[in-house]
Parts: structure tokens; sequence; C-alpha cells
């Protein structure tokens, strides 16, 4: 199930854009035996197109405000098989059901503590994809995982504005890591 990112509530709230959620998806090779963990859900776009293609979400947010975002955007997409888990990484992540797949989204404070964590709970064969528009962030993952079959790109996104005059504006370029357990 696809949505445009308009279509999702999310001010004031990140959002993985669309094309973005793309890649990922591919990256994360989701199917319908699959428990994906979304850290750092933000407005819940992530989760809520996953969870058309998988067995569990587990939504984790740790602004209250973007969890009633994110709730908001799950009735108005009637996604079923979401739980919106409103705490923070990595403490709350002992509490779930094991993944075979995760998501990390963003820029994050405590990156080595989630890494940390997700390698303790995450099954094997499972995929781990993470996004970052910071060079620290992508050094403290590729770092992190120094030993392990990962593959890091750099995507770089410019859509046609339509204000006033027609030109091209381009997004932050962002880094999406996939590492394979």
């Amino acid at each position: 199930m696809y949505f445009e990112d308009e279509f999702f509530l999310h001010e004031n709230t990140p959002i993985t854009k669309s094309e973005i959620r793309a890649i990922v998806y591919s990256k994360l090779n989701l199917n319908k035996k699959d428990i994906l963990w979304d850290i750092g859900a933000g407005s819940g776009a992530v989760s809520i197109e996953a969870s058309f293609l998988c067995k569990k979400v587990f939504a984790i947010e740790k602004n209250l405000e973007r969890v009633k975002t994110i709730n908001e955007n799950i009735k108005r997409t009637n996604a079923k098989n979401i739980d919106v888990i409103f705490g923070e990484a990595p403490q709350v992540l002992e509490t779930l059901s094991s993944p075979t797949k995760v998501f990390i989204g963003g820029s994050e404070d405590k990156t080595l503590e989630i890494l940390t964590a997700v390698e303790r709970r995450i099954l094997n064969g499972g995929i781990i994809v993470a996004t970052s528009i910071t060079l620290e962030t992508l050094y403290t993952i590729d770092n992190f995982y120094k030993e392990q079959k990962k593959e890091i790109i750099q995507v770089g996104i410019t859509k046609l504005s339509l204000h006033k005059k027609r030109m091209f504006l381009a997004r932050n370029p962002i880094f999406i890591i996939t590492v394979w357990r």
C-alpha cells in the first residue's frame, strides 16, 4: 500500500519521504511472516505502509505528540497490525517480540545503545535498515557493523516545484545503511 507524503499528518513531525520509504522497503524485503520494529517512528508513515506488507509492526516513538500523530494516521489508513509503543529506545525494546526486520529512522542520540539492543534481539537472518542525514550517525553505524555484511548508499532526490516558476528543488541527501544478520 502506498500513500503520498501529503496524506499523512506530519506537521512538526519528521516523515521519511515516499521515495526513501520505497527504497527502505526494498532493502527490508518485507514479507507476511516478518515482525518489524520501526525505531523513531515519527509520523508513522514507514510503519503504516509496512503494516500492509508484514505480519506485525511495532512503531516505537518517544515523543507523545508524535505518538498521537501516528495513531491518527493509523485511523486514516485503516492499518490493523501496528502496536504504537510510547517510550524511549533502547529501554522499551526489551519488552517487544523479537524482530525479523528493523528500521531505524533519522539521526538518534543513542545510536550505539539502540544498535546493541537490536543485536541482542533480532532473529538470525534478519535485516536492519537505518537512515541518516548526518555523517556522525553514518560513521557510528558503519563502525558498529565494521565486520558485518552491509551496504551503504547515498540517495539524493530532486523534485519539480510548481510555485510561481517551475524549478527543481533538492531534498537533503540521505544515507541508507542495510545490514544482513
